[in-house]
Protein backbone atom coordinates (compact mmCIF):
# COMPACT_ATOMS: atom_id res chain seq x y z
CA UNK A 1 0.00 0.00 0.00
CA UNK A 2 1.43 3.52 -1.01
CA UNK A 3 1.60 6.10 1.64
CA UNK A 4 -1.09 8.85 0.88
CA UNK A 5 -0.46 12.08 2.94
CA UNK A 6 1.67 12.66 6.09
CA UNK A 7 2.16 16.27 6.36
CA UNK A 8 1.11 18.62 9.18
CA UNK A 9 -0.81 21.26 7.04
CA UNK A 10 -3.63 20.99 4.26
CA UNK A 11 -3.32 17.26 3.66
CA UNK A 12 -4.65 14.48 5.66
CA UNK A 13 -8.40 14.55 5.85
CA UNK A 14 -11.56 12.54 7.40
CA UNK A 15 -11.83 9.27 5.87
CA UNK A 16 -14.63 7.28 5.16
CA UNK A 17 -16.00 4.61 3.32
CA UNK A 18 -19.05 3.85 1.13
CA UNK A 19 -21.27 0.69 1.70
CA UNK A 20 -19.59 -1.53 -1.12
CA UNK A 21 -16.45 -0.85 1.08
CA UNK A 22 -14.45 2.01 -1.08
CA UNK A 23 -12.79 4.38 0.93
CA UNK A 24 -12.07 8.00 0.10
CA UNK A 25 -9.83 10.46 1.40
CA UNK A 26 -9.12 14.02 0.67
CA UNK A 27 -6.31 15.82 0.81
CA UNK A 28 -5.57 19.50 0.80
CA UNK A 29 -2.93 21.44 -1.47
CA UNK A 30 0.03 22.32 1.17
CA UNK A 31 -0.28 25.57 0.27
CA UNK A 32 0.74 25.06 -3.61
CA UNK A 33 -1.60 26.31 -5.53
CA UNK A 34 -0.44 24.21 -8.98
CA UNK A 35 -0.80 20.93 -6.42
CA UNK A 36 -4.93 20.80 -7.07
CA UNK A 37 -4.16 20.62 -11.16
CA UNK A 38 -1.42 18.45 -10.88
CA UNK A 39 -2.99 15.08 -11.44
CA UNK A 40 1.26 13.46 -10.92
CA UNK A 41 0.64 14.20 -6.61
CA UNK A 42 -2.09 13.44 -4.39
CA UNK A 43 -2.95 16.93 -3.00
CA UNK A 44 -5.68 19.10 -3.65
CA UNK A 45 -7.74 15.68 -4.65
CA UNK A 46 -9.98 13.42 -3.66
CA UNK A 47 -8.69 10.04 -3.66
CA UNK A 48 -10.58 6.61 -3.47
CA UNK A 49 -8.81 3.50 -2.82
CA UNK A 50 -10.03 -0.32 -1.54
CA UNK A 51 -10.07 -1.57 1.58
CA UNK A 52 -6.31 -2.72 0.89
CA UNK A 53 -4.92 0.53 -0.26
CA UNK A 54 -4.62 -0.01 -3.91
CA UNK A 55 -6.67 1.71 -6.62
CA UNK A 56 -9.95 0.32 -7.52
CA UNK A 57 -9.50 -0.88 -11.27
CA UNK A 58 -12.69 1.56 -12.27
CA UNK A 59 -10.57 5.05 -10.70
CA UNK A 60 -10.87 7.53 -13.35
CA UNK A 61 -7.07 7.90 -14.07
CA UNK A 62 -5.59 4.29 -13.90
CA UNK A 63 -3.39 3.69 -16.92
CA UNK A 64 -2.95 7.08 -17.67
CA UNK A 65 0.37 8.09 -18.10
CA UNK A 66 2.01 11.15 -15.42
CA UNK A 67 -1.47 10.27 -13.88
CA UNK A 68 -2.09 8.55 -10.22
CA UNK A 69 -4.23 5.83 -10.11
CA UNK A 70 -5.35 6.57 -6.75
CA UNK A 71 -7.53 10.15 -8.01
CA UNK A 72 -11.18 9.86 -7.99
CA UNK A 73 -11.53 13.82 -8.81
CA UNK A 74 -8.97 17.09 -8.34
CA UNK A 75 -9.23 21.17 -8.09
CA UNK A 76 -9.64 21.24 -4.64
CA UNK A 77 -8.04 23.35 -2.31
CA UNK A 78 -8.38 22.27 1.22
CA UNK A 79 -11.33 19.96 1.55
CA UNK A 80 -11.21 19.36 4.84
CA UNK A 81 -14.87 17.99 6.04
CA UNK A 82 -16.94 15.48 3.37
CA UNK A 83 -19.60 12.47 3.64
CA UNK A 84 -20.99 10.26 1.55
CA UNK A 85 -24.35 9.57 1.32
CA UNK A 86 -24.78 5.94 1.54
CA UNK A 87 -28.05 5.41 -0.41
CA UNK A 88 -26.65 7.36 -3.88
CA UNK A 89 -22.78 6.82 -2.94
CA UNK A 90 -22.21 10.88 -3.41
CA UNK A 91 -19.55 13.21 -1.74
CA UNK A 92 -20.48 15.93 -0.30
CA UNK A 93 -17.15 18.11 0.39
CA UNK A 94 -16.31 21.13 2.05
CA UNK A 95 -13.42 22.80 0.53
CA UNK A 96 -12.00 25.97 2.46
CA UNK A 97 -11.54 29.17 0.08
CA UNK A 98 -8.20 30.90 -0.29
CA UNK A 99 -9.12 34.59 0.64
CA UNK A 100 -13.07 35.16 -0.54
CA UNK A 101 -15.04 31.91 -0.93
CA UNK A 102 -15.51 28.91 1.43
CA UNK A 103 -17.52 26.46 -1.28
CA UNK A 104 -19.41 23.32 -1.19
CA UNK A 105 -18.91 20.75 -3.90
CA UNK A 106 -20.95 17.98 -4.69
CA UNK A 107 -18.57 14.70 -6.30
CA UNK A 108 -21.71 12.44 -7.90
CA UNK A 109 -20.57 9.05 -6.79
CA UNK A 110 -23.02 6.13 -6.93
CA UNK A 111 -23.70 6.28 -10.93
CA UNK A 112 -19.90 6.95 -11.73
CA UNK A 113 -20.07 10.56 -12.60
CA UNK A 114 -18.35 11.91 -10.57
CA UNK A 115 -15.05 10.33 -11.58
CA UNK A 116 -12.58 12.38 -12.89
CA UNK A 117 -14.37 15.72 -11.96
CA UNK A 118 -12.09 18.80 -11.54
CA UNK A 119 -13.60 21.73 -9.13
CA UNK A 120 -11.52 24.19 -10.12
CA UNK A 121 -9.09 25.21 -7.98
CA UNK A 122 -6.53 27.62 -8.42
CA UNK A 123 -9.07 28.81 -11.42
CA UNK A 124 -11.71 29.60 -9.41
CA UNK A 125 -12.60 30.09 -5.59
CA UNK A 126 -15.69 29.37 -5.14
CA UNK A 127 -17.31 29.98 -8.32
CA UNK A 128 -15.19 33.13 -8.85
CA UNK A 129 -12.39 33.29 -11.30
CA UNK A 130 -9.48 33.61 -9.27
CA UNK A 131 -6.13 32.59 -11.19
CA UNK A 132 -4.71 32.03 -14.43
CA UNK A 133 -7.59 30.37 -17.49
CA UNK A 134 -10.38 28.06 -16.33
CA UNK A 135 -10.36 25.10 -19.42
CA UNK A 136 -14.47 25.10 -19.19
CA UNK A 137 -14.80 21.88 -17.84
CA UNK A 138 -14.40 22.61 -13.84
CA UNK A 139 -17.73 21.79 -12.00
CA UNK A 140 -18.57 24.88 -9.58
CA UNK A 141 -19.61 24.37 -6.33
CA UNK A 142 -23.70 23.74 -5.21
CA UNK A 143 -23.20 26.32 -2.59
CA UNK A 144 -20.41 29.42 -1.27
CA UNK A 145 -19.96 31.12 1.29
CA UNK A 146 -18.58 34.82 1.33
CA UNK A 147 -15.99 35.05 4.10
CA UNK A 148 -16.78 39.31 4.15
CA UNK A 149 -20.28 37.56 5.63
CA UNK A 150 -18.56 36.22 8.64
CA UNK A 151 -18.29 32.84 6.85
CA UNK A 152 -14.98 30.89 7.16
CA UNK A 153 -14.08 27.75 8.13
Amino acid sequence: MRQIGGCDRHEAKPLSERVIDIRFRSLGERFQRTYAQDLSRHWGKVVRLNPDGTPPRDNPFVGQAGALPEIWSSGFRNPWRFTIDAPTGDLWVGDVGEHCWEEIDHVAGGDGSGAGADFGYMWFEGAHEFLGVPTGDEVLPVAELAHADGDCS
